[in-house]
């Protein structure tokens, strides 16, 4: 593979035409392909993708050389090669990092992603720091689809030291942890994506991400063990109420979505999603007598959930024994 690429830079210096090809951005990964497939068929898929990526990479940077031998950025950190005459061009940091991100890109888009993980990889050592988060979570990608999801859980890890709401990065974080089978770390990490939600106010893309986010998050609560509430205590004081109370600690901080109930005529259903890595049920199919589901309330406190239960006015307002029949 490194043959044929070297191989390829020397043609490129006396062919016009190649030259010509490779430097169109718009044709060149085309270009690159059909070259490589053309005079090195005993490359096997996977060795010719390599070859166009770090032939690509290597265009990329003699294409940035060159650029940065006629402009001057004082603010950019720059590598210079101290072997050779003093009056040699600098390439930047910047202009590195970008062209081994391209060609991870490149990579990534041909499904090469283990190349793509390298690449991205070697963009990080340039240390560029804006273009980190957006590479740390790139390998994340990377390292899920290639089935390492520790690794992605610390790429992703990465990202968030320098972004804590990069959204990538917290979705790509939890499909690793879920893929570890940390459910509740990962069910965590949906919900502070979601927390992030700016609504009306995001972009396209974002909206895009947050809707994907939301329904990993339903997906992964519809997994989860199905527990009934067992321990509670209600009030009858006489009054056209009953009052029910269900002890659970933190409760107050879950998302209110989470927290569900449904009233009927004779019976309630209250659903509690993602409490401690569970659902939560409590569910009395007959009421010990009829209420009115128009004038029933629902109270979140910090570390209890009230419910309120209007007695039917036909029902002569007797005092209730129990919940459920």
């Amino acid at each position: 593979m490194e043959e044929a690429v070297a191989s390829i830079v020397q043609n490129i210096s006396t062919d016009s035409g190649l030259r010509a090809r490779l430097s169109n951005v718009q044709f060149q990964k085309r270009a690159a392909a059909l070259y490589v497939e053309q005079h090195f068929p005993e490359l096997n898929q996977d060795q010719r993708t390599a070859t166009c990526t770090e032939l690509l990479s290597k265009m990329n940077i003699q294409r940035l050389s060159k650029k940065s031998a006629t402009t001057t950025d004082t603010t950019t950190d720059t590598i210079t090669d101290t072997t050779t005459d003093n009056h040699q061009p600098t390439v930047s940091v910047a202009d590195l990092a970008a062209a081994a991100k391209e060609a991870g890109n490149v990579a990534f888009a041909a499904h090469d992603y283990k190349a793509a993980m390298v690449k991205y990889n070697q963009a990080i050592s340039f240390n560029y720091v804006p273009l980190l988060p957006t590479l740390h979570t790139n390998a994340a990608a990377c390292a899920l689809a290639i089935g390492d999801p520790a690794q992605a859980e610390l790429c992703a890890q990465a990202c968030l030291t320098l972004e804590p709401n990069n959204l990538k990065a917290l979705y790509r974080l939890a499909m690793a942890q879920q893929q570890q089978n940390n459910t509740q770390e990962g069910l965590l990490t949906l919900t502070r994506a979601t927390q992030l939600d700016d609504g009306l106010y995001s972009d396209k893309s974002t909206k895009r991400l947050m809707k994907t986010i939301r329904k990993a998050r339903s997906e992964l609560l519809d997994t989860l063990e199905e527990v009934p509430i067992e321990n509670y205590s209600f009030c009858d004081d006489g009054k056209p109420k009953v009052s029910v109370y269900i002890a659970l600690e933190g409760v107050g901080t879950m998302a209110s979505d989470d927290i569900r109930v449904e009233f009927e005529r004779i019976s309630m259903n209250l659903l509690v999603r993602g409490y401690n890595g569970k659902n939560l049920r409590l569910y009395a199919a007959e009421l010990w007598s009829s209420i009115d589901p128009t004038k029933c309330k629902v109270r979140v406190k910090p570390d209890m959930i009230v419910l309120t239960l209007k007695k039917a006015q036909n029902d002569g307002m007797r005092p209730w024994e129990k919940l459920r029949r």
